[in-house]
Formats: structure tokens, sequence, C-alpha cells
């Protein structure tokens, strides 16, 4: 599908009593390789966000190599698209060529 290879995928955690955010790693998987794991079809967008369930728990200890526990946190394969860190990237670059040339004009016209 037209602009997978943008997408990173990562593994989110948040305790099931307060909802409190815990942890994130990179998972080292492409887009279809989550469609397969959670029966999305070829040309369904990953989505932003699904819910880890036990069927998937197999799945991700073998990437991982960490414990799922489903008891005690709440999980969720989550989908970036690296266009958006490319635009932060530019606009900052930006930022920083404009603050330079600032500083240049001002030097040079406030002799």
């Amino acid at each position: 599908m037209h602009g997978d290879e943008n997408m990173d995928f990562s593994l989110a955690w948040y305790d099931k009593e307060s909802d409190t955010f815990v942890g994130e790693m990179l998972l080292p998987v492409d887009a279809n390789e989550v469609r397969r794991i959670f029966n999305l079809s070829p040309d369904e967008y990953p989505g932003d966000c699904l819910k880890v369930e036990r069927e998937h728990v197999n799945w991700l200890f073998a990437l991982t190599h960490n414990q799922i526990n489903l008891d005690k946190f709440d999980y969720f394969v989550e989908v970036s698209n690296n266009d958006l860190k490319t635009d932060i990237v530019k606009t900052i670059s930006m930022i920083i060529l404009l603050i330079i040339l600032g500083i240049t004009f001002i030097c040079l016209f406030a002799r």
C-alpha cells in the first residue's frame, strides 16, 4: 500500500487501573506484518492504534523479548508516519535558518 515505507510501529503500554502511560518501544515490523497479525486486508490502513489481545502476545514476545502482562497493562501497537517527522525537522531547520539570518542582519546593520 502507498506510504507503507513511511510507517513506524511501536508498542505502548498503559496501567489498566489508572490509564497512565508506562512505556513504549519501537517494533521492528512493517505494515504488511501488522496487517497479517491483526487480520487486516492488504489495502486496509493499519490505523493509528491497534489494541493488543491475547492472540498477539506470542508474536510480541518474539519481537521484543519482553513479557506481556495483559492482566496489569493495556497494550497498543501504535502507528506513526515518518512524513510528519520529516515535516517537523524541516520546520525546525527553517526556524533556525531564520534566526541565523536575523542575527546576521542585526550584526550587519547595528554598526
